[in-house]
């Protein structure tokens, strides 16, 4: 939780969970889930339970943003080799727990780090910009935290439909740079 920018936190998560809303990111994953459970089996409660939380706990976290962009610019697969070993080792415990739906979060991670991993290239200015990485692993760090606090029976939320806000993060930071950049410029020019 490194954000200096609580506003455009609080912001991308309030944003990002409208526009979930609106493209229908929790239905969309819903019934994704239904249809691998009614393709490979699996008891209806927990198989999707198991897809859904273990594909947002594997997606959103700071290592994945991190680990691709690396991977991609740099040809260094540390960070996504730890990365990969610790979801491996947590998909036993979330498979005996909530069954044979967390198997198909591999598939659904592929697709997210393959695709991150392969749009880094055009995203090389903003993975050299630490305040951006910093600002949107606070979103996922928020995402996560959401995501244990449903684990442990605090509050069920719905946090796919607030994956957005990782997108939007860096989105409203770059915003608020030129806000505060045109502020600036103003006051100089009122006091020259």
């Amino acid at each position: 939780m490194q954000s200096k920018n609580i506003v455009a936190l609080v912001a991308a998560i309030a944003f990002g969970g409208l526009i979930g809303m609106a493209i229908g990111i929790q239905p969309g994953l819903e019934a994704f889930a239904e249809w691998a459970r009614a393709n490979l089996g699996g008891s209806k409660g927990t198989f999707n339970e198991g897809l859904i939380t273990t594909s947002i706990l594997y997606c959103v976290g700071p290592m994945t943003l991190l680990g691709c962009l690396q991977d991609a610019l740099e040809g260094k697969i540390e960070l996504l080799a730890i990365k990969s070993t610790l979801d491996g080792i947590s998909s036993i415990f979330f498979a005996a727990a909530l069954g044979s739906g967390v198997l198909v979060t591999a598939l659904i991670v592929l697709i997210f780090q393959g695709a991150l991993t392969f749009a880094a290239r055009p995203l090389k200015r903003f993975a050299q910009d630490g305040e951006l990485i910093d600002e949107t692993g606070a979103a996922g760090g928020i995402l996560l935290m959401g995501i244990g606090a449903g684990m442990v029976g605090i509050k069920g939320l719905r946090l796919e439909t607030y994956t957005p806000a990782l997108v939007l993060m860096p989105l409203f930071i770059v915003l608020f740079r030129k806000v505060s950049a045109r502020k600036t410029s103003q006051k100089q020019v009122r006091v020259g």
